[in-house]
């Protein structure tokens, strides 16, 4: 684990966190609370006072009337009238205290992930047949020549990675990132790259025989000579793909985006370009058979 070399860095980060914490906390309780205002206790003995004076001279029918009065008025006067006082809500403390959370939250995850503080196993990639290497980081890195059968790559970063001649047989590349990256000659048979990105590989005479490339990007990429037979490059970017001499036999190129694709001499024997999108791009001396054009017709002539 690359934590137990850099010690600096994680003291670094703990004292920050730590100090970030000690401040929310001290915000958010050592703030003094308001005084609440007792209900004043209002004194009413000097009333008993002016009632016993006044019924020594009042006849005793009225003495009872004064009294019962006296003593309603004693009543409502002793009632303590009850006045709540609202706290007042301090929204920056709050705030506050919330930022302070979100940002302790975000750095322990930061350190989770790039030096793996709680020591979560990770599954380790081996790069050999069958291997279980999804989602990981191989960008420059240079595979010449491996034997990968069956890989599992999906949604690896292969970005600029050099794979010339390696054996990608039945291997799972979906969405995996391979852009800039070198597949010259290399054996895809049956390899899954759906949704892949290879903008900008370099693929000349690659064997991409019964590819799943559906939806992949394959613009600017340099696929001269690929064997491309039964391959399935429905809804793929070939925008600026170089395909010359490429064969094609057997591809279903439905509702491909082909915009100044060259195809100069390539072999389209059987190929299905259903509603593909053509403009621009240059079918030169191609080879037609049984070819399905734009308009779902099968010709044995060019009709771009």
């Amino acid at each position: 684990m690359l934590l137990s070399s850099n010690y600096t860095f994680e003291a670094f980060f703990w004292i920050i966190l730590i100090a970030i914490a000690l401040v929310t906390l001290t915000i958010f309780f050592a703030t003094p609370k308001p005084v609440s205002k007792k209900p004043q206790d209002w004194n009413v003995s000097h009333l008993k006072g002016t009632i016993d004076d006044v019924s020594s001279a009042k006849p005793i029918g009225m003495q009872k009337e004064i009294q019962e009065a006296s003593s309603d008025n004693i009543e409502k006067e002793t009632a303590p009238e009850i006045i709540k006082i609202k706290k007042p809500i301090n929204y920056r403390k709050m705030a506050f205290a919330i930022f302070g959370v979100i940002v302790i939250i975000g750095s322990v995850s930061l350190l989770q992930s790039t030096f793996n503080l709680f020591n979560v196993e990770e599954e380790e990639c081996e790069l050999v047949p069958y291997g279980k290497c999804s989602e990981v980081k191989l960008s420059g890195r240079n595979l010449s020549g491996l034997d990968l059968t069956g890989i599992d790559l999906s949604y690896a970063d292969l970005t600029r990675a050099s794979l010339g001649g390696a054996n990608l047989t039945n291997a799972n590349l979906r969405g995996a990132d391979l852009t800039g990256a070198n597949l010259t000659g290399a054996d895809l048979q049956y390899a899954n790259l759906n949704s892949a990105y290879l903008k900008d590989a370099n693929l000349t005479n690659a064997d991409l025989t019964g590819a799943k490339l559906y939806y992949a990007n394959l613009r600017d990429a340099d696929l001269n000579g690929a064997d491309l037979t039964y391959a399935d490059l429905t809804r793929a970017d070939l925008r600026y793909a170089d395909l010359t001499y490429a064969d094609l036999n057997g591809a279903d190129l439905t509702d491909a985006f082909l915009r100044y694709a060259d195809f100069t001499d390539a072999f389209l024997r059987y190929a299905d370009f259903t509603d593909a999108i053509v403009t621009d791009a240059d079918f030169t001396n191609t080879y037609w058979y049984q070819t399905i054009w734009t308009d779902g017709i099968v010709y044995d002539e060019n009709q771009a």
